[in-house]
């Protein structure tokens, strides 16, 4: 660690730099960007001194109410600095609650981070992959209005092209979907938003298309969503043309990915490619990178 250097301090920091930048690139009257990405309310779970205590349920939960503070900084700043009317801001995360909360610590001080999904940060479950989501723009995000499509944060590439009018090559930001017109409430769904993948840390993968979420394997899982978002009932006996429809896009995604990097790793060792066309995908695929990945098909 840094001499000097203390996890409660980082926090703070961070919002101090980064609404002063907020103040100061108003003053220049060009359009600015910027990533603010919270230490919290990941791991060291470490609230500054003002938090500690404060909530009188746990140090996890300090340091979400201090979480709160940092983003009402960020939206003061914007308000001061007399840029929020024209400001696009969005509040988001990357995955889902960590055990580290101790959520059975949480719940039986009355807050149950799980009450509505199943599993946790790492797991293949939605509790692991579904997060919060929400956008300010004055003027043009309805106040209030929600939207119930299925959206993932590489979809933020082709929403920003979009938002400046700038044409990505065909050769980038392949997954990414512009959201724009579900933000500005030109439209409820994106009827060609490709499925959403989710992998977990054993190496398992899922695949969301629309309100179903199937888990494939010898024994397959198919969920629906919208009613059943605590994945309860396993719904693939009773529908199995969508598990089918579903595991043959799973292939050919599969495929897909090792494909290219095939083609990656051949390039750099100066060895020819195989043919595709000879390829197949079996049950049990695996690649093998820094972190082991795993595919069960049946």
């Amino acid at each position: 660690m840094v001499p000097g250097w203390k996890l409660e301090e980082v926090l703070p920091t961070i919002a101090k730099r980064g609404t002063e930048w907020i103040l100061a690139q108003a003053k220049t009257e060009e359009p600015f960007f910027l990533y603010l990405s919270l230490t919290s309310p990941h791991t060291p779970i470490a609230p500054s001194e003002p938090f500690q205590g404060k909530s009188g349920i746990s140090t996890y939960a300090d340091f979400l109410i201090e979480t709160d503070e940092v983003v009402g900084q960020v939206m003061t700043a914007l308000d001061q600095a007399g840029v929020a009317d024209n400001t696009l801001l969005i509040f988001t995360t990357d995955n889902g609650t960590a055990s580290s909360a101790r959520f059975g610590q949480l719940k039986q001080k009355g807050v149950d981070l799980r009450h509505h999904l199943k599993g946790n940060k790492g797991q293949i479950h939605d509790g692991g992959h579904r997060v919060p989501f929400a956008a300010r723009w004055p003027g043009t995000v309805q106040p209030g209005s929600t939207c119930g499509e299925v959206i993932c944060l590489n979809d933020f590439m082709a929403t920003v092209a979009d938002l400046l009018e700038v044409p990505l090559p065909d050769n980038a930001a392949e997954d990414s979907t512009s959201i724009l017109p579900l933000l500005t409430g030109e439209a409820g769904s994106l009827p060609t938003h490709p499925m959403v993948v989710h992998h977990d840390y054993r190496g398992n993968f899922a695949i969301r298309n629309g309100k179903w979420k199937l888990v494939p394997g010898k024994e397959p899982a198919l969920f629906d969503m919208a009613i059943d978002p605590k994945e309860q009932d396993n719904l693939a006996r009773k529908h199995p043309e969508i598990v089918r429809r579903n595991q043959n896009w799973t292939r050919k995604l599969v495929l897909a990915v090792l494909w290219r990097n095939h083609r990656w790793a051949t390039k750099a060792a100066g060895h020819p490619p195989i043919n595709p066309r000879k390829c197949s995908v079996a049950s049990g695929v695996r690649q093998t990178s820094s972190r082991a990945l795993r595919l069960s098909l049946p």
